[in-house]
């Protein structure tokens, strides 16, 4: 694990974590590093915590019955359940066309997790958000959490034959971290709430040659497959103290007789 987090050549860094909702707080520190080989994926999450002995929490109810979010006790009733257990996931989909996908678990207690889900649907059913129509457990893969003085490491080491073969295009992944003491939901994607999983959100993946994107900078993103994509604001600018104090001057002088 050590090698690969120090590895900059042979691995790609994501670092930049955004909280969920464009919060406008800084997430807590996650470095990620992800390489490969011709059998497996490797991803090793260095995940940092200014007091390792505070307590942690892990999930309550058994987890392949959740709705498939990294956070997917949120819609649950039961208060012993935490929202936001200590968690990191990540999700591969093998195919960016193909709603199947396979999410992958370890939480800071050590329990490790693996499944492959299709959804039903990208859109909103209306009735809480989509379901997946079907779930299959997976133990073909290896995981391993080590805690340390100032952070815990976990370590994914995912066979191609897992998911279904190496992919030979684009694929979609996306990892995500969740922490219990202060309810946060981190990710280097821009995610709302109310998305149940934003499948059509997984970071564009691919083995050879540079990024093409085009119009980054606008609303409207194609990326290196052709795929359009809309782009969101990963944090969202709210008002300053002075605009704040404009805006409730104006609120009273409207609420003012004149």
């Amino acid at each position: 694990m050590d090698q690969l987090l120090t590895d900059t050549e042979h691995t790609v860094a994501l670092n930049s974590f955004y909280r969920v909702g464009g919060e406008h707080r800084p997430a807590t520190t996650t470095d990620l590093r992800i390489t490969y080989d011709s059998d497996s994926l490797f991803v090793v999450f260095r995940c940092h915590e200014d007091n390792m002995s505070f307590l942690t929490a892990s999930h309550e109810q058994d987890w392949y019955s959740l709705d498939g979010s990294p956070a997917g006790s949120e819609t649950s009733t039961d208060v012993s359940s935490p929202p936001f257990p200590d968690e990191v996931d990540i999700f591969i989909q093998p195919d960016m066309g193909d709603p199947l996908y396979y999410h992958f678990a370890a939480t800071l207690d050590g329990l490790t997790f693996g499944c492959e889900r299709v959804w039903a649907s990208n859109v909103d059913d209306g009735k809480g958000g989509n379901r997946s129509v079907s779930l299959s457990k997976v133990n073909a893969f290896e995981a391993t959490v080590t805690r340390k003085t100032d952070e815990w490491l976990a370590f994914f080491q995912i066979p191609w034959k897992t998911v279904g073969g190496k992919p030979s295009s684009y694929f979609g992944l996306l990892p995500v971290r969740t922490r219990w003491r202060n309810g946060e939901f981190s990710s280097p994607v821009a995610t709302d709430f109310v998305e149940q999983l934003p499948v059509d959100l997984f970071i564009e993946t691919h083995f050879t040659g540079g990024s093409a994107e085009q119009g980054c900078q606008a609303s409207l993103c194609q990326l290196s497959s052709g795929l359009l994509r809309w782009q969101r604001p990963a944090v969202v600018v709210h008002p300053g103290l002075e605009t704040r104090h404009q805006i409730s001057e104006m609120q009273e002088r409207l609420h003012s007789p004149t």
